[in-house]
């Protein structure tokens, strides 16, 4: 559990090494159906790799703790609450509030593009 916590922070403190990871989570892989609506991906809007790794790195380390858990990693909220030591549900507001910064930022760098 202390190895965890000692990731989580090296994470916060250095972003753009955790970014460069995301390679690892999506390089040949197709993710796996979870979200009802998005059966077709051929369908879903494509959202830029760049912006997208500019739009986490401004998140807050919160925000983007949980997420990078979460969405990247696949850690349930259960796991997220016992390495943070938080509650579950503080876990899925922190989620839930990272997604909403997320979609805000990327409407912004679209709007700006």
């Amino acid at each position: 559990m202390q190895q965890d916590k000692d990731r989580l922070v090296q994470w916060q403190k250095d972003p753009d090494l955790s970014l460069a990871n995301l390679d690892r989570w999506y390089v040949g892989e197709t993710p796996i159906q979870i979200v009802k609506g998005t059966e077709n991906p051929n369908a879903m809007p494509v959202v830029d790799r760049i912006a997208l790794d500019k739009a986490i790195a401004q998140l807050p380390p919160g925000y983007r703790t949980v997420f990078t858990l979460h969405d990247i990693e696949g850690h349930e909220h259960e796991e997220i609450a016992r390495m943070l030591g938080c509650s579950v549900g503080t876990s899925k507001s922190q989620l839930h509030k990272a997604r909403m910064k997320l979609r805000g930022l990327l409407r912004q760098q679209k709007a700006t593009d």
